[in-house]
């Protein structure tokens, strides 16, 4: 039941500064330090009562201190790169909220007023806020650095996942899942306790759980809302479901030669064997490669947006880590991947790059309150539906055989239904556990996990392996939204230019219809537009 997450930042806009693009390797955080320094060349010392240019300098050298120190503790998960990153954003918050700067500040963000907090708040919440970073910071350490035991070897929960995802031996399947579940235990106390935390802070301004507050203040939505959507969407797409878990049921029966399947042989990934085939091939040429390859079809020059110091890669090979970061909006763009030469990893690639490609994308006319994706739904959903291409249209049959391809695709969707499935669990029990942590969540996560899925997962706290709950909290109920507008995204650009696999015009059509728009039009108004008609849930029923 592993679940990896991406991170999805997107900066606000920056005017233009041009540096030169690098590989690195995260061991050592000094050449990160070092070329993103040298964005601010330049910039002189802070001058409160300059012009408005002097103003655009000695704004972004603040600003590029405080994307240079939450980038960098993102990709370290470094203490004290955590304390930098506060400490740096606190600085950014003082320069702005300066009188002397607000009018620029106004003028830059496109706005007549902005409300500015009172400095001293400010530094008041910084303090109040600094315990629960560090103690959220040493809990994400010890969740990280935990080890399950398997015939009395330690082993990483990354090798364990891997063991679920595609080992076929039942007694090894078992002893896998039984370490996770022992994992989960030796930590669900430490994650509970952020969540009680989270809630408290919640709570001091009148929001009933953590889980509340940011279904307002990140998703503009409320509790209610929340629930009839979710209830809508699943009860539509049951059917859809049931079916594909009865297939894959099925499937399960016939490769571990049982007639009652138990929670140890739930969640191997069908046509392992096809994937292996996959990843010999993705050795030989390199999961970068191929997916520049990809994306050079619909038009985007991905080497020339390194070249350009426009885009930049780095590299994990320890933490397993992928995400994207936008380091300047329409600008500049890091990727961080773990850069395994794997299938997986070359769908990651295509995912983050998706990403990078919707915020370099963005209009430098966009004023700074614009300069960003139109909503959280739509760039996820950019980036899943330029991943899903590889096997939606079967792509690259120059490099991988059509034949392996067909067979991956037919797996894959039957894949995504039941993730899809597995999300509506998730993010319910989420839901829950704000709302009453002291309550059995093992319990709790058996129940969800049975309601819709279908399947009889023994209650455990497994939940507690799972990073997302500390590194993206609330988030898998917009990758579910996200999933939907992703299918039919494809099905209207496919009905105006074909393949997008096959067709360079696919990188300006999203540049000009949905990338260069930023947040100045809705989601809703752009769909009208490309389509000519809201989109509803039975398209994307049909569609499947």
């Amino acid at each position: 039941m592993k679940i990896q997450t991406t991170i999805d930042k997107i900066a606000n806009y920056y005017p233009e500064q041009s540096f030169k693009a690098n590989m690195f390797k995260l061991k050592d955080s000094k050449p990160i330090s070092g070329i993103i320094t040298n964005f601010s060349h330049g910039a002189s010392e802070i001058h409160s009562k300059g012009d408005y240019e002097q103003f655009i300098k000695d704004f972004e050298s603040k600003y590029i201190e405080r994307q240079k120190a939450n980038f960098e503790y993102m990709i370290t998960n470094n203490l004290w790169a955590g304390i930098n990153s506060l400490i740096k954003n606190l600085n950014y918050g003082f320069f702005i909220n300066k009188k002397e700067n607000r009018e620029n500040y106004c003028k830059l963000y496109g706005q007549q007023d902005i409300k500015f907090e009172n400095i001293f708040v400010q530094f008041a919440n910084f303090l109040k806020q600094l315990s629960n970073n560090i103690f959220s910071h040493l809990t994400l350490k010890k969740i990280l650095k935990n080890k399950g035991i398997i015939d009395g070897k330690k082993i990483s929960q990354y090798e364990i996942s891997k063991i679920i995802s595609n080992n076929k031996d039942p007694e090894l399947r078992k002893k896998a899942y039984d370490a996770t579940f022992k994992i989960g235990d030796s930590i669900a106390d430490y994650i509970v306790s952020i969540v009680k935390k989270r809630n408290s802070s919640a709570q001091n301004s009148k929001y009933n759980s953590y889980f509340d507050f940011i279904l307002d203040t990140r998703y503009k939505t409320n509790a209610k809302a929340f629930n009839n959507n979710i209830n809508k969407t699943y009860l539509a797409l049951k059917p859809k479901f049931e079916k594909a878990f009865e297939e894959n049921d099925d499937s399960l029966k016939n490769i571990f030669q049982t007639n009652q399947l138990e929670y140890y042989h739930y969640d191997l990934r069908i046509g392992s064997d096809e994937l292996k085939r996959l990843d010999e091939i993705v050795a030989k040429h390199g999961a970068l490669s191929i997916a520049k390859k990809i994306y050079s079809k619909m038009g985007f020059d991905i080497d020339k947006l390194i070249n350009e110091g426009k885009l930049i890669f780095y590299e994990d090979k320890s933490k397993k880590m992928a995400f994207h970061y936008g380091i300047m909006s329409g600008k500049i763009s890091a990727i961080c991947t773990g850069q395994s030469n794997d299938f997986y990893n070359v769908l990651t690639l295509c995912h983050e790059l998706g990403h990078a490609m919707y915020n370099l994308g963005l209009s430098e006319s966009l004023p700074l309150s614009k300069k960003r994706s139109t909503s959280k739904i739509m760039t996820e959903a950019i980036a899943i539906m330029l991943s899903d291409l590889v096997l939606k249209e079967t792509m690259l049959t120059d490099i991988f055989p059509i034949d392996i391809l067909e067979k991956v695709k037919k797996n894959r969707q039957q894949e995504q239904l039941i993730n899809m499935a597995k999300s509506f669990a998730i993010t319910k029990f989420e839901e829950e556990m704000y709302l009453n942590p002291n309550q059995d969540l093992a319990k709790l996560w058996q129940e969800k996990f049975k309601k819709y899925t279908g399947r009889n997962y023994i209650a455990s706290n497994e939940w507690a392996t799972l990073d997302y709950f500390l590194c993206s909290p609330i988030h898998v109920h917009n990758c579910i939204k996200a999933t939907l507008l992703a299918f039919q995204l494809r099905k209207i650009l496919k009905e105006k230019l074909g393949n997008l696999s096959e067709n360079h015009e696919i990188a300006k059509y999203l540049n000009e219809n949905i990338f260069s728009k930023g947040a100045s039009q809705s989601e809703s108004n752009i769909i009208k537009e490309m389509a000519g008609k809201e989109l509803s849930l039975q398209d994307f029923i049909e569609d499947l």
